[in-house]
């Protein structure tokens, strides 16, 4: 298998492991954002803080569901991070 078809199987693996979470309504590190959208909706809220690298971002999930608040990290487009506080 080459290179080109190594991408293929990561992204025909990545795009099955994205809608199994957006179908159960789950969030996993490397998500990008818009399937994050997909999954849990828009955050109530957006932290940004411009670092030496670039831009990072925390979303702000208020939800009833598990009792608390979630906070998903996005670095580059994708999730870095999830924590929950309740």
């Amino acid at each position: 298998m080459d290179a080109e078809e190594r991408e293929e199987v990561a992204r025909r693996n990545y795009r099955e492991k994205a809608e199994a979470a957006i179908f159960q309504k789950s969030v996993f590190v490397g998500m990008t954002t818009d399937h994050v959208v997909q999954s849990w909706g828009k955050p109530t809220t957006i932290n940004q803080t411009v670092t030496a690298t670039g831009l990072s971002e925390q979303w702000v999930y208020s939800r009833a569901s598990v009792g608390g608040v979630q906070y998903v990290h996005i670095e580059d487009g994708k999730v870095s991070s999830i924590h929950t506080s309740r």
